[in-house]
């Protein structure tokens, strides 16, 4: 990921920490600010999404873009703030521990990106079974319209170590391969199988592997939802990664 994205990320972070010290009307007049930029850099992403990108570019754009909405829509959640601008048009909150939110779309064969933002929860498997719960109904939906569907995902988390006495935290990205969900499947059971399980393997397995990194936030899971033409024979909906989530030892 370039720095410019590093940086839009780390100045929201570090705006989100701060936040949770302020209070008073000071608190609120700073949560409208980084809201209003966190809003408008998010705008100026998919501006740039629209423009003529490599498959990695767009891809590296919307990380960048899920990560910034996650933590506006943190700040949000946490500092008990509700805004009335464009950044909350399309949130959904089924639960008071996660919420969905709809991206854009910039693949061809894709019909729909979403995350699912992590608010409170600090257990892998409780979040990812919050999740179920919105993956199930939303399957369901797009389904009865679209017919059969693949899915992939992609699970973030932020983990911390120490490498030659310096403190270092680094978000990590965990996938899993398309998975086809007909109108006959068994939404739940494949998810549960298929993702759940298969995501909590690899993040026990990276922990386990890799002596020294510990997760200290479930940030998001990201759900990609591709057309699928069985008449296509050979044809794959499968997007393949950016540079910069393989260079990060994507599991």
């Amino acid at each position: 990921m370039s720095d410019h994205y590093k940086d839009l990320i780390k100045m929201m972070e570090e705006a989100y920490v701060l936040l949770s010290s302020l209070s008073g009307p000071c608190k609120d007049e700073a949560v409208n600010k980084w809201l209003e930029i966190g809003d408008r850099n998010i705008a100026s992403l998919n501006r740039q999404l629209r423009g003529s990108l490599s498959v990695g570019e767009k891809m590296k754009i919307q990380s960048t873009i899920l990560i910034l909405k996650t933590l506006c829509e943190k700040i949000i959640y946490e500092q008990n703030y509700v805004q009335g601008g464009d950044l909350q048009h399309d949130v959904e909150r089924p639960s008071p521990s996660v919420v969905w939110r709809e991206e854009e779309n910039v693949f061809e064969l894709r019909i729909s990106t979403g995350s699912i933002v992590n608010l409170k929860h600090v257990n892998l498997r409780d979040f990812l079974n919050d999740a179920k719960v919105i993956l199930c109904e939303k399957f369901k939906q797009i389904i009865d319209n679209n017919g059969s569907i693949k899915v992939n995902f992609s699970l973030a988390c932020k983990f911390n170590n120490v490498k030659d006495g310096e403190f270092i935290e680094e978000i990590k990205y965990f996938t899993t391969p398309n998975e086809l969900f007909m109108p006959s499947s068994d939404i739940e059971g494949i998810i549960v199988k298929k993702v759940i399980d298969v995501l909590l393997a690899k993040v026990e397995d990276f922990e386990e592997r890799d002596s020294g990194w510990s997760m200290v936030e479930i940030v998001h899971l990201q759900v990609n939802i591709n057309r699928y033409d069985p008449l296509a024979a050979g044809a794959s909906t499968f997007i393949p990664l950016p540079k910069f989530i393989q260079d990060r030892k994507q599991y």
